[in-house]
């Protein structure tokens, strides 16, 4: 295929004109997330892939849906050297603000933002790198432990709460997951867990949160092992797509080569 007009060329974070071969996966996560705002139990997704595979731009791509479709969404990118209580706290304020402008879910909102306020003033301690802008003074025992895994599933659940009373889910799309510590994505992914597992005679709290994310992982096998993170996610691995462009273009190749060689082989007699 000419380079010049091949749609298809990699970029990173380049959004191609067409997510070929993605249509499984997109709808797996439009099922997930409707499940999850119904109240309904639904795993969170972890995509494991190398680079290139196109992780990024299909993160986005679902993201985009799940807002169209009335979910409320935050993008978060994980640097390197980043604490997963730094990167995960601003976010979550924006998305707590938004969801306290709806008027049934105001008060909720509101709580949940003093959550947030202990959840950072406690872990602070630990996390130095956390940087928030506090909206309302903490509510005592309200995630306020300085147990990261705790202290997360506490915050979790009135997130919820604030998403149930205002008719939504709140889906968090985790880019890079990588560069998260071992022992913190450990606890990330048992928070998620043990707030669905306290909270499942109720639709409310995290039935209503969901966590999309993106990763190229090494160590997240050794740190939690494979069964339980089959227990606690949907891992799905991505390979990189074949376009039919791309199958013509290589039979085409392919018949070419073919012709090619009979036509040295009569022409040359050789072998």
């Amino acid at each position: 295929m000419d380079p010049v007009k091949n749609p298809y060329a990699p970029g990173a974070g380049t959004p191609p004109p067409e997510l070929a071969g993605r249509d499984d996966l997109r709808e797996t996560v439009r099922i997930a997330l409707a499940r999850v705002r119904l109240g309904r139990p639904a795993k969170s997704i972890l995509m494991v892939g190398l680079r290139g595979v196109g992780k990024t731009v299909l993160l986005d791509r679902m993201r985009e849906e799940a807002e169209a479709s009335g979910i409320h969404t935050v993008r978060i990118e994980a640097p390197e050297s980043r604490s997963l209580p730094a990167i995960l706290a601003p976010q979550l304020r924006q998305a707590l603000l938004r969801l306290s402008q709806i008027a049934k879910a105001k008060k909720f909102g509101q709580r949940a933002l003093r959550g947030l306020a202990g959840f950072a003033k406690a872990l602070k301690v630990k996390y130095q790198d956390i940087e928030v802008g506090f909206d309302f003074e903490p509510e005592p025992g309200l995630a306020d432990n300085g147990d990261l895994e705790h202290d997360l599933q506490a915050l979790l659940e009135v997130i919820g709460i604030a998403a149930k009373e205002a008719g939504t889910a709140l889906a968090l799309f985790i880019d890079e997951l990588q560069y998260v510590e071992e022992p913190q994505l450990a606890a990330l992914m048992q928070a998620l867990e043990q707030a669905v597992a306290q909270r499942a005679d109720r639709v409310s709290a995290i039935e209503d949160l969901s966590a999309v994310r993106a990763a190229e992982i090494a160590g997240i096998d050794e740190a939690l092992g494979a069964r339980e993170i089959t227990r606690l996610m949907r891992r799905i691995e991505l390979q990189r797509p074949i376009h039919e462009s791309q199958r013509l273009d290589h039979r085409f190749r392919q018949s070419r080569a073919d012709f090619l060689a009979r036509h040295f082989l009569i022409e040359f007699g050789a072998l």
